[in-house]
């Protein structure tokens, strides 16, 4: 495994505590805080559940009305989709960015590294590759490639079924990422680094 950290994840300090467990069952840590942004006060929830990748979750409330919802699917302090409010994503995106400068200034926030990442080097290619079990939504891949001919380029693997989908950085050069991927899934099962279940491939959480 790499020692280099893909991403951070924003996982929200328990400044408002839930803790939903017993001890059959799985944990999930649930915290957050108010801030305001233009006179108006939000809210930022962290939802971290221990055995799949939590999200967070930005609302504006006023009585028992929800005026709006954004939700972070993978803590990496970016905003994913809006589901309720008249708003754009951009604009949801500055409040959330700033309620999370804010949590940082207060210690709300508590980072952590990646847990699925797998490193290996191809050539002169620095390959990582990070697996997304998400809470709301599908298992995808991000493989990360870090060339000195061409820089770094970020792929994603929608469903993590090996096939590449969208290049995210990069120059648009789908076949030549393609064979590198398929070699560093290769690599990631002969080392059991990466496992396949149900036809997807995914970064063990072993390590």
């Amino acid at each position: 495994m790499s020692t280099r950290q893909i991403k951070i994840l924003f996982f929200i300090a328990l400044a408002f505590p839930l803790l939903m467990c017993t001890s059959t069952r799985p944990k999930i840590r649930v915290g957050g805080y108010y801030f305001k942004y233009k006179g108006r006060e939000y809210r930022i929830r962290s939802v971290t559940p221990n055995f799949v990748d939590g999200y967070n979750i930005l609302t504006l409330e006023e009585g028992d009305e929800v005026l709006l919802k954004g939700i972070d699917k993978e803590q990496d302090g970016i905003l994913d989709i809006v589901t309720i409010g008249d708003i754009t994503l951009q604009q949801a995106r500055d409040i959330y960015d700033h309620g999370i400068k804010f949590g940082k200034k207060r210690g709300y926030i508590k980072m952590e590294s990646v847990a699925r990442e797998f490193h290996t080097t191809i050539g002169n290619s620095n390959c990582f590759l990070v697996s997304y079990v998400l809470a709301l939504g599908e298992i995808y891949n991000k493989l990360i490639i870090e060339d000195m001919s061409f820089g770094e380029v970020i792929i994603i693997d929608e469903n993590a079924d090996g096939n590449l989908d969208q290049i995210k950085k990069g120059p648009q050069e789908m076949e030549r990422y393609q064979r590198l991927y398929r070699l560093v899934l290769n690599n990631g099962l002969r080392s059991r680094d990466i496992v396949k279940f149900k036809g997807k491939y995914i970064v063990d959480i072993r390590k």
